[in-house]
């Protein structure tokens, strides 16, 4: 896994102070509502580790914030030895006592520069194995220390004094629930052996209250362990949560991303698909202004032929040679009828023929339709029929005639032989 250098968290108050107790349904409605748990270093970390992966950012954040919440928490520890050396001084040995405070001082600074050392370094993930130890390891000898005034300190004939001892230790084991309960191996090395010599100690006496004295540091300590594994699934539950919700956010990144792509693309095929569509327009009004300007050209040629074809049938007198003259004559009239279609439509795509519409009797255009289609229906024995009208129509009667002439034309060139054409 990459290396990544661990940012300072952000100051939460309420896991700030090791002397305060924890209300973790107060700390969690306070990281739900204002996320005021810190950010850790390790967010730039893969998106989708894996479940180890996962495991080992959720110890590496537990070990930074043992680290940064451990320098508070050496005020109390810096007051209260000199306070046990202060009312311990007139029923201790003071070599005693001294060698003690030095010994507690020591350890003290040496997890401090530890502690420093930690928080200006900010080691990579894959670099908190000796950290972590070296973590366990303080807690462990600090806890030591602090349960060695069971043996050193005890006086058997002054019960007040015992009690200060006894609640000395418990507030210091107190207060450790929000400096070390963060990695809960230290914390429980840190508990059991600070409390454990008082217990030893006083089951060792043979009498009634020792042994009841034992007995409560026994609920006691079973009690705070507890409350200390509570506390570290809550801060290991939280840290979860909020990596669930880094991976969201980063999944519906992704997810906004992939879509803004596809709708780009979308779009680019869109305006793709237009710029094709108006250039295929543009060719095909330029064609057909090309063919409408040139109608007058293109047709020349015909008429050329047709004139000339009709010259030669007047100056042919072989019925044989006649036949063929009037072949070509046909075909070149129906070349005459399709180039004309033709050039039309070219003319109406370009939008150079202007209707003139006016008003006409329909009798007029169905006599013209009947006298002209009747012989090609009566050679393929098709019967046309038209039914005489009195209408009025308003159009353009050149237009309207060559669509009336391209119905009755399709008409008969498709019917069967022996059909009817209404």
């Amino acid at each position: 896994m990459p290396q990544h250098r661990a940012r300072a968290p952000t100051r939460c108050h309420a896991l700030a102070h090791p002397a305060r107790s924890v209300n973790p349904i107060i700390l969690r409605s306070f990281h739900l509502s204002s996320g005021a748990i810190p950010r850790n270093a390790f967010e730039a970390q893969a998106k989708s580790p894996s479940a180890a992966g996962r495991e080992r950012e959720l110890l590496y954040e537990q070990i930074v914030y043992a680290y940064r919440e451990y320098l508070p928490g050496t005020i109390p520890v810096v007051f209260g030895g000199l306070l046990v050396v202060v009312v311990m001084w007139n029923s201790i040995a003071n070599a005693t006592l001294l060698c003690w405070l030095a010994v507690l001082y020591g350890a003290t600074a040496i997890r401090v520069y530890w502690s420093l050392k930690f928080t200006q370094h900010r080691p990579a993930i894959d670099a908190i194995d000796p950290w972590r130890w070296g973590f366990l390891l303080g807690s462990a000898v600090a806890g030591g220390i602090w349960g060695s005034v069971g043996f050193l300190m005890f006086v058997p004939e002054s019960l007040p004094l015992q009690m200060f001892l006894l609640g000395c230790i418990f507030a210091i084991c107190a207060g450790a629930v929000s400096v070390i309960g963060y990695y809960l191996p230290a914390f429980y090395a840190f508990a059991i052996l600070l409390v454990l010599p008082s217990i030893v100690r006083h089951a060792l006496i043979d009498q009634a209250t020792h042994w009841l004295i034992a007995a409560i540091c026994s609920i006691f300590l079973v009690s705070f362990l507890g409350f200390g594994r509570r506390q570290n699934r809550f801060v290991v539950d939280t840290l979860k949560i909020r990596y669930e919700n880094t991976d969201l956010i980063e999944q519906l990144k992704a997810q906004t991303l992939a879509a803004e792509s596809a709708t780009a693309k979308a779009e680019h095929a869109t305006h793709e698909a237009e710029r094709a569509k108006q250039e295929a327009e543009i060719a095909n009004r330029a064609k057909s202004q090309f063919l409408a300007t040139a109608s007058h050209d293109l047709r020349q040629p015909l008429q050329a032929i047709a004139l000339f074809s009709e010259a030669l049938r007047e100056r042919i007198y072989y019925p044989e040679v006649r036949s063929i003259v009037d072949n070509i004559n046909a075909s070149v009239e129906a070349l005459q009828s399709l180039f004309n279609s033709l050039l039309d439509i070219s003319r109406l795509e370009a939008g150079v023929v202007e209707a003139a519409p006016i008003e006409f009797r329909a009798s007029q255009l169905l006599d013209k339709l009947r006298t002209d289609y009747t012989p090609p229906a009566r050679e393929k024995n098709i019967t046309l029929r038209v039914r005489p009208s009195d209408t009025i129509l308003y159009s353009d009667p050149i237009l309207f005639e060559r669509v009336a002439r391209n119905f009755v034309a399709n008409a008969v060139r498709y019917t069967a032989d022996g059909g009817t054409v209404l």
